[in-house]
């Protein structure tokens, strides 16, 4: 089994290696963005720059089997983009699809988006906590973001064979 992590260097995706490790037959490939990569033993690095719309995902896809999508745009605390809605939607809408897409193009057969509970709302009415059945709620940017991502990830398999 061979499987793309994106966000490898981020707290999930590094505890998301470190468990596919366990596994001697798993053969990880990490999808960096930038920066040194000294990668664990079993784990193939490459550099794919920024995520966006025209990020060139083939070489880290080549006989992939699973892709886990955990990189995003996330909380920007003091956020210096001009329109952050965009540089959201550009980054976690836009360079999802992109990567999704050259996913099932290389014939990946599963693609796991990691979105956000805040998909839900801001928060839950006291004794009642989310339920899969409950209508989104985003709010912020970023959860707008991931919202949109959702849907349109629902379309795109729905249309391929990628599940």
């Amino acid at each position: 089994m061979r499987t793309l992590v994106t966000g490898p260097s981020g707290f999930v995706g590094e505890g998301l290696i470190r468990q596919l490790l366990r596994d001697p037959a798993q053969e990880i490939v990490a999808g960096y963005r930038s920066g040194v990569i000294r990668p664990a033993e079993r784990v193939h690095a490459y550099q794919v720059g920024e995520l966006s719309a025209h990020t060139d995902w083939q070489a880290a896809l080549a006989r992939v089997d699973t892709v886990v999508h955990l990189a995003a745009r996330v909380h920007v605390m003091s956020d210096r983009a001009a329109d952050p809605m965009a540089e959201f939607r550009r980054i976690n809408v836009e360079g999802t699809l992109n990567l999704a897409r050259q996913a099932a193009a290389a014939g990946v057969r599963r693609f796991v988006y990691i979105s956000s509970i805040k998909v839900n709302g801001e928060a839950t009415r006291a004794g009642r906590p989310f339920r899969a059945a409950d209508h989104a709620a985003p709010v912020d940017p970023y959860a707008v973001s991931k919202h949109e991502a959702e849907q349109a990830l629902r379309q795109l398999t729905a249309d391929s064979a990628l599940q």
